[in-house]
């Protein structure tokens, strides 16, 4: 071992290359099932990936057609209560009106009954001023 540390450094690095290159198609076979099955599964997630978005998009699409049936559904329901409720406010109304008018017809009615009750008082007070006058006469 006369030799250089150089020398030798470089013969370790001779050997170590030799074996690495006759073991490079070894471990090309042992790692060729590794890397396949690596790659194998890449494809398998995006295939997955794939399945499950179409998958998505399929819910979706089925989501939106029944939600879109159920606002359908309660649109019709609004708009038959708004018409039931403006058919109920245009009855109120009317029921208002008849009343109104039926109550100011009473009430005149009343008011000429009062005016002839008034009236007949009026000539049964002067009979009775009348008898009275005529009473103390005698």
């Amino acid at each position: 071992m006369d030799q250089h540390p150089w020398v030798m450094w470089a013969g370790v690095a001779a050997a170590v290359l030799t074996m690495a290159a006759a073991a490079v198609p070894k471990v090309r076979a042992i790692l060729a099932p590794i890397l396949a099955f690596a790659s194998g599964r890449r494809v398998r997630r995006v295939a997955r990936l794939r399945h499950l978005e179409a998958a998505y998009a399929l819910l979706n699409d089925q989501r939106t057609a029944t939600l879109s049936i159920q606002l359908a559904g309660v649109s019709a329901q609004l708009e038959s209560l708004a018409a039931a409720r403006q058919a109920d406010a245009e009855r109120h109304e009317r029921q208002r009106t008849e009343d109104r008018a039926r109550h100011q017809s009473e009430i005149a009615e009343l008011k000429d009954q009062l005016v002839e009750a008034r009236a007949e008082i009026a000539a049964l007070r002067r009979e009775l001023a009348q008898y009275r006058g005529e009473d103390g006469r005698r």
